[in-house]
């Protein structure tokens, strides 16, 4: 049987898994990604979950740094308000 002729399963894609993953697993490492603290028991192994890690991770941060410059206020003051 060749490799290009079995089926993939969640296994190729990510090692610490057990041999039938729940959804709880998947969840589990989405949510800890999303905070940027990968889980260090189920690793990234294939080249596309590695990328999917990668960006939820920059989405996660962007999310969190637009929600935070919210509460900062970036407006100019016009030279006459400089002035006094």
């Amino acid at each position: 049987m060749s490799s290009r002729s079995r089926r993939a399963s969640a296994r190729d894609y990510f090692t610490g898994l057990d041999r039938n993953p729940r959804f709880a697993d998947f969840f589990y490492t989405a949510v800890s990604t999303a905070f940027v603290s990968p889980p260090g028991d189920i690793l990234a192994h294939s080249r596309g979950a590695r990328a999917a890690t990668m960006i939820e991770m920059l989405t996660a941060f962007a999310l969190v740094t637009a929600y935070a410059s919210s509460f900062l206020d970036f407006q100019r003051s016009s030279p006459s308000e400089d002035l006094g």
